[in-house]
C-alpha cells in the first residue's frame, strides 16, 4: 500500500499526457477554415465531394461549405450551393471548382476557381463588381450577373443571361459581354468576339437535367437553335446590275471622226533675229517674203514692229550693216 500512490499517479500523468496528445492531433485534423462557413447544399444529385488539405468527405444536403474548400461532382452528379449572400451556384456534372478567397471575406480579389466542367453563377447581394471566378485560361469579372461558364478542350466559354461580365485572358486582353444571350471563347491565344447563344454553343443549360436547370429570358432560343434578328445585324444586298444590250448582227458601229489640227511648218529662207518672233515674210535673204511674193504697200506684218537702228553683225542683201527702217 505504501507504493500504490505513486504507481497510480505515473499512471494518471500517463492517461493526461495520451489524452493531451489525442485532442492536439484533434485539433490539427479539423480544418482550419471550419469556423469560416460560407453556405450550405441545397440539392445533390448522386455523389458530390468536398475536400481541403487533402481530406475528403461527401457533401449531403444541407451540410455546410466552407472558404477554400473544393467541391467536385462525379460524371452524373449534380450540385446546388446557396451562399450567405444569396449567390446561386450550381455546379454541371464532372465538375470542380475551389471556394478559394470567396467574396464572403470582403476582399477585392474574391473569387472562385473552376477548374473543369460547367456551372452556372447567380450573384446575389455582395458589393458589386467584387465577384470573380477565373479558369485556367480567363478571368470573368461579374456585375449583377447571371452567367454560365463551360471549359471544355482547354477553351473556356462564358454566356451571359443576364447583367454585365467582363472576360479576360491571363496576358490581359479583355472583351465585354453586355447583350443578354450571347457568349464568347477564351483560350491560350486570345479572346473571341461576342456572338448570339444557340443550342451548340457548351453552356451548364445544356448538360444540366431534371431541377437543376432554370427556365430565364435566353431559354427560347437555346431551345430552338433559332437566333432573334435584333441578335444579328442584317447584311445589305448590292442592287442588282442591269445586263449589257445585246448587239444586232450587221449593224455598223458609228466611229467618232477626229480632224488633225493644221501642221505649222518653218518656212525656208527666213532670218532668225533674237528677241523677235520668226516670220515667214520677215527678212528672207532677198528681202521681205509673203505669200503670192511682196509686200503689199503700206503694210507691215501683222502683231510685229521691227525695231529701228542698226544691228550688226547681220548680212543684208547688199553685204555689211543692215539698217531698219
Amino acid at each position: 500500500m505504501i507504493n500504490a500512490t505513486p504507481r497510480v499517479s505515473r499512471a494518471l500523468r500517463l492517461l493526461l499526457a495520451v489524452l493531451a496528445c489525442m485532442a492536439i492531433q484533434s485539433d490539427m485534423a479539423r480544418p482550419a477554415t471550419a469556423a469560416e462557413i460560407i453556405g450550405k447544399a441545397e440539392a445533390i444529385e448522386n455523389r458530390v465531394t468536398v475536400e481541403i488539405e487533402a481530406r475528403h468527405r461527401t457533401l449531403a444536403v444541407p451540410e455546410a461549405v466552407h472558404r477554400d474548400e473544393m467541391v467536385r461532382t462525379e460524371a452524373k452528379a449534380q450540385a446546388r450551393l446557396r451562399f450567405t449572400d444569396e449567390t446561386d451556384l450550381r455546379l454541371g456534372p464532372d465538375a470542380a471548382i475551389k471556394l478559394d478567397a470567396f467574396v464572403f471575406s470582403g476582399k477585392k480579389d474574391a473569387a472562385m476557381e473552376l477548374a473543369k466542367g460547367t456551372m452556372r453563377f447567380v450573384s446575389g447581394n455582395g458589393p458589386k463588381g467584387s465577384y470573380q471566378i477565373r479558369t485556367p485560361v480567363a478571368t470573368i469579372g461579374l456585375r449583377g450577373t447571371t452567367v454560365e461558364v463551360t471549359i471544355r478542350q482547354g477553351r473556356t466559354y462564358v454566356a451571359l443571361h443576364e447583367g454585365a461580365a467582363q472576360v479576360c485572358t491571363r496576358s490581359g486582353r479583355c472583351m465585354e459581354l453586355t447583350n443578354a444571350c450571347t457568349y464568347l471563347s477564351v483560350d491560350a491565344r486570345g479572346v473571341s468576339l461576342p456572338q448570339p447563344l444557340s443550342n451548340r454553343t457548351p453552356s451548364y443549360s445544356g448538360q444540366c437535367s431534371g431541377n437543376f436547370c432554370v427556365q430565364d429570358a435566353c431559354s427560347a432560343q437555346l431551345a430552338s437553335g433559332s437566333v432573334p434578328p435584333k441578335a444579328m445585324p442584317s447584311r445589305a444586298k448590292p442592287p442588282k446590275s442591269k445586263p449589257p444590250r445585246p448587239r444586232r448582227r450587221g449593224s455598223v458601229q458609228e466611229e467618232e471622226i477626229i480632224i488633225d489640227e493644221p501642221e505649222y511648218r518653218r518656212p525656208q529662207g527666213g532670218i532668225y533675229l533674237p528677241g523677235l518672233p520668226y516670220h515667214p515674210g520677215y527678212l528672207g535673204p532677198r528681202g521681205p517674203r509673203f505669200p503670192g511674193g511682196g509686200r503689199p504697200p503700206g503694210t507691215r506684218p501683222t502683231g510685229i514692229r521691227p525695231p529701228t537702228g542698226q544691228m550688226p553683225g547681220v548680212i543684208g542683201p547688199r553685204g555689211g550693216n543692215f539698217r531698219f527702217r
